[in-house]
């Protein structure tokens, strides 16, 4: 008969039976321990669960007899609460050992439900930003994350899991949308305003060039009006002097005629000269202006190539961290830790996230 079922049966004379608390707690301590247990199927829990009872109720059993027992025997009842205590004792441990695997298969499942709520969580978050307007080079990243995520048996969590990365890639998708509509607004901005810097600049080159060739014009013009006056002033002087000396000499005639026929071809030398000139500064107005143009196009050329060059600077430093994060991530694993945790680890650390701790690009 099992002692858990004699221990029903129980009578007071147990306590004055030599050895007889003894016997009869080995007995079911060997009765309860020979009982098969399996806590993988529901039913076995349940089992083990019912048999830990069994053993509280023969706990209780024993206890209330003795309780009664000390009422009648008042000379023994420091021995029989002493026999009650070990009791209880003996009984308490037995019934925290059949109940052990139970424990430990709860405790085991508490963690396992932890772990996969962290994980949905830590997906979740990669949608979180500290700027309401993230980069689009950030959310990228974020989706690479969330891209290179381990498969993992999500078990009863299987349906949440998948609901929770599709919410996440879509939340990450719509802010990579709106960051390349952002940027490139800014760029077509930036675009817009260096034609309209460079539309200013030539206009400001024309009309430099403009006044240039204006200026040079009129200074010619001055030039040729000045030399015209001259040659006029001369030609008057030469036809005064010719007519005094025909007046006084009529032999000196033709050589008047000589110096007034020379004084004519000078003043049209000196206006074919003056004509010359004003082409010539004409000339190196137009010379001017085209300098100033090409030296303006040379200097947004020298912007733009700055400008390229600052963006494959960020393109290699771009490349560069993500060689030292794969590199980190491959030293992780290789040191024992998964690939989810390695990816975890190393974007809390770029983030500053952890203190005293930085990866050295």
């Amino acid at each position: 008969m099992s002692a858990l079922a004699v221990i029903e049966t129980l009578t007071p004379a147990i306590f004055s039976q030599e050895g007889g608390i003894d016997s009869m707690l080995s007995k079911l301590e060997a009765d309860v321990r020979a009982v098969p247990t399996d806590i993988s199927t529901p039913k076995g829990r349940k089992e083990v669960a019912s048999l830990a009872f069994k053993v509280a109720r023969s706990k209780t059993a024993f206890d209330d007899m003795g309780k009664k027992l000390a009422a009648d025997w008042k000379k023994q009842a420091k021995a029989v609460d002493q026999e009650r205590a070990r009791v209880w004792d003996r009984l308490e441990a037995l019934q925290v050992e059949v109940r052990a695997p139970l424990t430990e298969w709860e405790e085991a499942e508490a963690l396992r439900i932890a772990d996969h709520e962290a994980s949905i969580r830590e997906m979740l978050d990669l949608a979180t930003f500290d700027d309401d307007a993230p980069a689009s080079a950030a959310v990228v990243a974020a989706l690479s994350v969330l891209e290179a995520l381990p498969a993992r048996d999500w078990q009863e969590f299987k349906q949440k899991a998948a609901a929770a990365r599709s919410e996440t890639f879509a939340k990450l998708q719509g802010l990579k949308d709106a960051a390349l509509q952002r940027e490139a607004a800014a760029a077509e901005r930036a675009r817009q305003e260096a034609e309209r810097v460079a539309k200013e600049q030539q206009e400001r080159d024309e009309r430099i060039a403009a006044e240039a060739a204006a200026q040079a014009t009129r200074e010619a013009e001055a030039r040729a009006d000045a030399e015209r006056q001259r040659v006029a002033r001369e030609t008057a002087a030469a036809a005064e002097k010719a007519a005094a000396e025909q007046r006084a000499a009529e032999a000196e005639k033709a050589a008047a005629v000589a110096r007034a026929e020379k004084a004519e071809r000078d003043a049209v030398e000196a206006a074919e000269r003056a004509e010359r000139a004003r082409l010539a500064a004409a000339e190196q107005a137009e010379k001017d202006r085209l300098a100033a143009i090409e030296t303006e196009r040379g200097r947004v050329a020298d912007a733009q190539a700055a400008e390229d060059a600052e963006t494959a600077r960020r393109e290699a430093d771009k490349a560069h961290r993500k060689q030292f994060n794969s590199e980190a991530l491959a030293a992780l694993i290789a040191a024992g830790m998964s690939e989810a945790d390695g990816i975890k680890a190393i974007t809390e650390i770029a983030r500053g996230n952890v203190p005293h701790v930085k990866i050295s690009y």
